[in-house]
């Protein structure tokens, strides 16, 4: 199955209305599209950490005197989606260091 146009089209003015780069909305569709066509799973966590750090690298925050409160709302909502795939969030969000004691 591949990538619903009406999703396609959201993302890309998604993109678009925060300001962000263009590369960013293709790297997004690219990666739903692998995913929908059954061509990649979220539960392959190399190619799955590969290709967040590749949009995290074309994303483009404001930076501001609320930037520290940016960069929490990010943090936070990239652990939620991470504990949706059972990812290890906290882990991979850089979250619960002081718990690693059995580390």
């Amino acid at each position: 199955m591949s990538l619903d146009p009406k999703i396609q089209e959201a993302i890309q003015m998604a993109v678009q209305a925060s300001g962000q780069d263009e590369s960013l909305s293709r790297g997004l569709v690219a990666w739903f599209d692998a995913v929908s066509s059954g061509n990649e799973e979220l539960t392959h966590r190399e190619s799955t950490d590969r290709r967040l750090e590749h949009l995290y690298g074309d994303t483009v925050l404001p930076r501001d005197d609320d930037s520290a409160k940016t960069d929490k709302d990010l943090e936070t909502s990239v652990r939620k989606v991470l504990e949706n795939f059972d990812l290890g969030a906290e882990e991979d969000a850089g979250l619960g260091d002081g718990d690693r004691s059995g580390a």
